[in-house]
């Protein structure tokens, strides 16, 4: 048995409410649907995305197990550079790992777990991470602006304790062009929104799950929870209704509360069905771009056993609202507001140091004192423990899966490299396993942060070095999940 063995997903802190981006460009008749959707915070972007569901991921699992790791998404920061290698030597799996990068639409993220799950049972894998994120940054005034969504979702596949099955998979590739974006440009394009409906999601998808059903001797009724991508919730509805599916076993499309995220939008409806999901449930998904994939899981009995994992409904809970249009078009990079005096004035990045420094910085290790057991950050030869002192008696320790309490902290109005929307929280934690870092901290209003509250580690964008094409990365602590 081949499938699911893990899951978790991450939507990022904000949200806003879609009558804000009316009350912004009501000038230009633009006047969104109702709901509000996610915000990706100033430092994130799809790699850190990715990156947060792939740790959620991991909760309770074997990482050493792990044997490749694929990474979709629309919005790649690197055209060459591999961001699956990026994110899987963050949250430090193994180096002998095969990985693969999988972009260019909206299937990107079902692609990528046919993909694994065909070598999970070809057996020349046997356990693959999968992560999808996406965070597409819309012209201001562009009606997709209150549509597109941010989020990520992640699994683990493999043959043992699988709590979903892959049962079947249909697919159709048809270079049917609703939205584009070229190389060369910082925004997408699309097509008229009525042919896009008519001629796309109202014909293809119906073709393909029709597909998937005939091809499998199977009728909808068989089927005991849907979903499909489709870029409005009463459209969603009606498209159901075509089908012929029950209401009540039509999953959330999340367009009311999240918004469409692209490669990460199938497989996010995919979570939330797993988290309702029985023994014996049959599952349907269809993603969308240039074609449909359709995969068909079925729940084992191991799925009560994961009902714990970070999925949809514990990502909505913990939430944010932003305020402002303005403050939406800053921290997404939509328009680029001034910051700083010294905007754009940084150190160059010696990919030497970053090399020699990659344990310490990219995977957040630390030392661990054989002699007396104390644990220090940054890594250093001699123990800072007074009463020890040992020389040369060091052990490598993974810090970035630890939390801890903030020790002390500052907010810093006046940051020299320019921040999207200040202040820069910072300061020290104190480990629950020991030692103490020094780090910065966010998705926390900085009147809500407090010296004791509980953290966790993630991986955040520390700045954008345009001129020299480089995104730079680090660990950051955020407000512990409860």
């Amino acid at each position: 048995m081949v499938g699911i063995t893990s899951y978790s997903a991450y939507i990022p802190w904000y949200r806003m409410s879609r009558a804000k981006f009316g009350e912004a460009t009501q000038f230009l008749m633009v006047f969104p649907p109702p709901g509000e959707r996610a915000v990706q915070n100033q430092n994130e972007d799809s790699i850190t995305m990715g990156a947060a569901a792939a740790i959620y991921c991991l909760d309770g699992e074997d990482r050493s197990k792990i044997e490749g790791f694929y990474f979709a998404t629309s919005t790649p920061v690197y055209l060459v550079r591999q961001q699956a290698s990026i994110i899987s030597n963050a949250i430090d799996l193994k180096d002998d790992i095969r990985v693969a990068d999988f972009a260019s639409g909206g299937k990107a993220g079902t692609t990528a777990l046919m993909n694994a799950i065909d070598a999970v049972k070809a057996g020349s894998l046997n356990n693959v991470m999968v992560s999808a994120a996406d965070c597409r940054v819309i012209k201001p005034g562009n009606p997709q602006e209150s549509v597109f969504g941010a989020g990520a979702a992640a699994f683990i596949v493999g043959k043992d304790d699988v709590v979903a099955e892959l049962e079947a998979t249909y697919s159709t590739s048809i270079d049917f062009v609703d939205r584009w974006r070229a190389v060369y440009e910082p925004f997408d394009h699309a097509w008229e929104d009525r042919w896009i409906r008519d001629e796309g999601y109202e014909k293809l998808i119906p073709q393909a799950v029709n597909g998937m059903l005939k091809q499998q001797n199977l009728s909808i009724n068989d089927i005991d929870k849907i979903a499909f991508c489709y870029p409005n919730t009463r459209g969603y509805n009606k498209l159901a209704k075509k089908l012929e599916i029950d209401p009540a076993k039509l999953q959330d499309c999340l367009m009311d509360n999240v918004g469409d995220t692209c490669a990460a939008h199938s497989l996010m409806m995919l979570i939330g069905a797993l988290e309702e999901a029985k023994a014996g449930d049959r599952i349907l998904i269809a993603s969308w771009g240039q074609g449909v994939d359709v995969l068909l899981f079925r729940a084992t009995d191991k799925i009560g056993k994961i009902k714990d994992k970070w999925g949809i409904k514990k990502n909505l809970a913990r939430r944010k609202d932003l305020d402002s249009w303005e403050k939406f078009a800053s921290i997404t990079g939509a328009v680029n507001f001034y910051k700083s005096p010294r905007e754009g004035e940084y150190a160059f990045t010696s990919y030497s140091l970053a090399w020699r420094e990659r344990k310490e910085v990219t995977k957040l290790y630390g030392h661990k004192c054989r002699k007396c057991g104390t644990i220090q950050f940054p890594p250093r030869h001699i123990c800072v423990n007074p009463e020890c002192k040992a020389i040369d008696q060091m052990e490598d320790i993974r810090l970035s899966d630890k939390k801890g309490k903030v020790f002390s902290l500052t907010n810093d109005y006046m940051v020299s490299a320019g921040v999207a929307m200040p202040p820069a929280s910072s300061g020290y934690v104190n480990l629950d396993s020991g030692g103490r870092i020094f780090i910065q901290m966010c998705d926390v209003d900085p009147a809500e942060l407090t010296i004791g509250m509980p953290v966790e580690m993630t991986v955040r964008r520390k700045l954008v070095d345009a001129p020299r094409g480089v995104s730079i990365y680090q660990w950051v602590a955020v407000p512990a999940r409860e």
